[in-house]
């Protein structure tokens, strides 16, 4: 209901003129030939003038206490229901909104209203979560809704909050520490010298190298991969080669030898016949029922013992640390215990007597556990001479002939009619007179040496000392 009013301009103070009212739209209205300009209220617009205090009073009409109020098409306004506590304004598509109660679909929030609040509260349901469920352990609940999500220092797993970002940290993995850790490449698995990256079965692969079925493996140092050596035979075996990788090889059979060789197997036989009969000093035995008795002579010192398919043969009846001396029963006797230096010394037609040496004129003498020092007060020199090439003719000068055999054997040819009691003293210098003899003779073989016109060398680093007599060598 609209309500119409007047402007007066009987109701204004004196000399003042009131001579248009501009509203919104529309322009500036003027008064009429009354000289009335009308206020009128439109809908819920009501205007109230009052002459004896020269206002004119604009109220809003038409609603209700408390209500919301919404436009209309009509320009006026409209009271909705006025809302109960805690109730919200919700909107309605192509219609007023409506004042309405907020409900939880699952039940997982309780609300609480009281007048101009709204409380709300979790308390379950199906989407939100009440409880968290690890692996193992069952269903945790909040405490004072608060959850404690903490890791293991044992797996290397710890937590840390800021805000509103809760962060997991995972220590690096160690030999006493569980935790991550980077993979090593093919390159840092073979050099080998990385502490702290984990090796994949790649990197074992690149480190052990292409494989040949069957091979056998050989190392090529710690900064690179293993090498196969190949693949053997029957019967070959890895056979060490000096400063080299081992060679496969099989064994070679000797004299009275045989082997067979099969898969994974190496036979080794003697290609003889097995002795049914066994020659001894005097007399021969034969095995009874395949049995050899192998026994020890009463009061002769042996005696033997057996154990699995071993018999021992022993000496019985000596003193500890004596030397033990023949005897015409076939038996031993013991001499004594020998003293720092003593020597068995012969005695013509006796047993030796142990005794110590007597040091002559110019000769010095000490005796030690096992040793005796030998010195002379006064001093010599001996001419010394390399001898590497064959044959080798002594001089007169030479003194001390030290021979390299290390090449070729050598014959080392002695004077024929030296002074008498002239000595020379020959050596194997290089320890291999064993494999290349050393044969010491005369001029053309003329003066026998200890009965034969030649001496043989044959023990590595040997030495000989030879004297001319007047009519031959001998060797001391």
């Amino acid at each position: 209901m609209s309500q119409g009013g007047t402007l007066n301009r009987g109701i204004f103070p004196p000399g003042s003129v009131i001579e248009t009212v501009t509203g919104n739209t529309g322009g500036p209205v003027g008064p009429n030939g009354a000289n009335n300009i009308f206020i009128i209220g439109s809908g819920n617009i009501n205007v109230a003038g009052n002459p004896a205090t020269f206002t004119e009073t604009i109220t809003l009409v038409g609603t209700t206490n408390h209500a919301v109020q919404v436009g209309n098409a009509g320009g006026s306004l409209t009271s909705l229901t006025v809302g109960t506590n805690g109730q919200v304004l919700l909107g309605s598509t192509g219609a007023n909104p409506v004042f309405a109660n907020l409900t939880s679909s699952d039940n997982s929030i309780t609300f609480t209203t009281g007048p101009g609040s709204l409380g709300l509260t979790v308390t379950g349901g199906t989407t939100v979560g009440k409880t968290i469920t690890g692996d193992t352990g069952g269903a945790l609940s909040p405490t004072a809704g608060n959850w404690n999500i903490v890791g293991t220092a044992a797996q290397g797993i710890s937590s840390s909050g800021a805000g509103s970002t809760l962060t997991f940290t995972i220590a690096n993995a160690t030999t006493t520490q569980k935790g991550v850790v980077a993979l090593a490449t093919n390159a840092e698995a073979i050099a080998g010298t990385d502490t702290t990256k984990a090796i994949t079965s790649d990197d074992l692969k690149a480190k052990l190298g292409t494989q040949t079925n069957h091979s056998l493996l050989v190392g090529a140092g710690t900064s690179a991969a293993i090498t196969a050596l190949g693949v053997a035979t029957n019967g070959q075996l890895p056979i060490g080669s000096t400063g080299a990788d081992p060679v496969l090889a099989t064994l070679t059979a000797g004299t009275g030898i045989a082997i067979t060789n099969g898969a994974g197997s190496i036979s080794v036989a003697t290609s003889g016949s097995i002795a049914t009969t066994y020659n001894e000093d005097s007399g021969s035995a034969t095995p009874a029922l395949g049995i050899l008795n192998i026994v020890g002579l009463a009061g002769r010192n042996i005696t033997t013992s057996g154990a699995t398919n071993v018999v021992s043969i022993a000496v019985s009846g000596t003193t500890n640390h004596s030397i033990q001396l023949g005897n015409s029963n076939g038996s031993l006797t013991s001499l004594g215990v020998a003293t720092n230096g003593q020597l068995p010394i012969g005695s013509t037609g006796a047993d030796p007597v142990l005794a110590t040496l007597t040091a002559g004129t110019g000769i010095s003498i000490t005796n030690g556990a096992g040793s005796i020092t030998i010195a002379s007060s006064g001093t010599f020199t001996l001419n010394y001479t390399n001898v590497t090439t064959s044959p080798y003719v002594v001089l007169t000068t030479d003194d001390y002939l030290s021979v390299d055999t290390s090449a070729i054997a050598i014959t080392i040819q002695l004077p024929n009619a030296p002074s008498t009691g002239r000595s020379f003293v020959i050596k194997d210098r290089t320890g291999a007179a064993f494999t290349r003899n050393i044969t010491v003779t005369t001029v053309g073989g003329a003066v026998n040496i200890d009965g034969a016109t030649t001496y043989t060398m044959n023990t590595n680093f040997a030495a000989i000392n030879v004297l001319f007599n007047g009519t031959s060598y001998e060797v001391y």
